[in-house]
Parts: structure tokens; C-alpha cells; sequence
């Protein structure tokens, strides 16, 4: 995976961004055995069904991980470091679900050498949004 290396001038207020994933159980059986969050409802398919729900639910943690790989690999890169994200779950994700994750500039700070992000995990093709987030990054060469 390239990362990119942007810096703050390379942006401007409402540019865009996204990128595309297909969640796969392997992903998800990683992110279980790395964060330790074993909780049956992401682990067991019979269990979330049980639960009345369509297979086993992707952690929100590792939908906001795929926003820090947005901001740390993708736009802006190797030249930043998140420094805060405000995320809001406000849908459910499966195994093998393709989504979308993506950002707008809201601010751009040339002052503080800060960036604001509102970005968003959505299913792929879909107004359904998985996740808002409002994420602030700061420019590590500016």
C-alpha cells in the first residue's frame, strides 16, 4: 500500500476523498484477536442472529480504524497525525458488506497547521451512512 505525502497547501476547502473496502472475516477475526473485544455479537453468526440480526456485526473500532487509515495512509498521508475524532455509529456493518470511506474538508488552518475532516463509512453504492466522524488533523511538516 502507497501511503501518500500531502501537505497542508496540496488541499483546499470542500475537496473530497474516498476509498472503497470489502469487510471480509478475516479482517474482522483479526481485529478480534488484536483488540481483545470478543463479545459474541462480532464473534458468533448463530449468536448475533439470535439477537435478530443478519450475521455477526463489524466492531464500530474497526470501522473508525479504516477512518484512521484514511487520514495516516490516504489524504493527507504520511505528513499528518490524527489528533482527534468525534464518531457517531449510526448503522449496522456485515462480513463481506462493501463500503465506502470517505472525507470532505470542512477548515483548513495554515496557522494552527490543522485540518478538519468530516468524513463518513457508508455502504458502497448507498446513502446508507455507517458512520459520521468529525476528525482533526495536524500537519507533522508544515
Amino acid at each position: 500500500m502507497k501511503i501518500q505525502s500531502f501537505e497542508i497547501g496540496d488541499f483546499v476547502e470542500d475537496q473530497e476523498y474516498s476509498f472503497d473496502e470489502i469487510i471480509t472475516e478475516k479482517m474482522i477475526d483479526d481485529f478480534v484477536s488484536v483488540s481483545g473485544d470478543c463479545s459474541p455479537i462480532h464473534t458468533s453468526d448463530e449468536f448475533a442472529k439470535s439477537k435478530g440480526f443478519q450475521g455477526r456485526i463489524v466492531h464500530g473500532a474497526f470501522l473508525a480504524s479504516l477512518l484512521s487509515q484514511l487520514v495516516g495512509v490516504h489524504f493527507p498521508g504520511e505528513n499528518a497525525m490524527l489528533v482527534s475524532m468525534n464518531n457517531k455509529f449510526t448503522d449496522k456493518c456485515y462480513i463481506n458488506d462493501k463500503i465506502t470511506v470517505g472525507c470532505h474538508v470542512d477548515q483548513i488552518s495554515t496557522g494552527t497547521k490543522t485540518m478538519v475532516l468530516k468524513a463518513y463509512v457508508k455502504k458502497t453504492n448507498s446513502e446508507l451512512i455507517l458512520v459520521k466522524s468529525k476528525i482533526i488533523v495536524l500537519f507533522t511538516n508544515a
